[in-house]
């Protein structure tokens, strides 16, 4: 009976590691594939102000401001 227990346990862990490794191949498929499906999704309409928004930064940045944090937020409200 001792005996049976034990192969009933040793087949159930190892049920349980096939399970994981088939759900978290599932997982990583449907997460690559839906980044993909993301990727070519239409982002024209805020490519440009993306592109602005980075040059306005790095030119803040650039100005070599004391408190980089406070000048952004001061242009940010004028």
């Amino acid at each position: 009976m001792k005996n049976l227990m034990k192969r009933f346990n040793d087949n159930k862990n190892k049920l349980k590691s096939k399970l994981i490794i088939f759900s978290e191949t599932v997982a990583s498929t449907i997460i690559l594939t839906h980044s993909r499906v993301l990727a070519t999704s239409n982002t024209e309409s805020i490519d440009g102000f993306i592109t602005f928004a980075c040059d306005w930064l790095t030119k803040i940045r650039r100005s070599c401001s004391i408190s980089w944090r406070s000048d952004v937020c001061f242009r940010m409200a004028t």
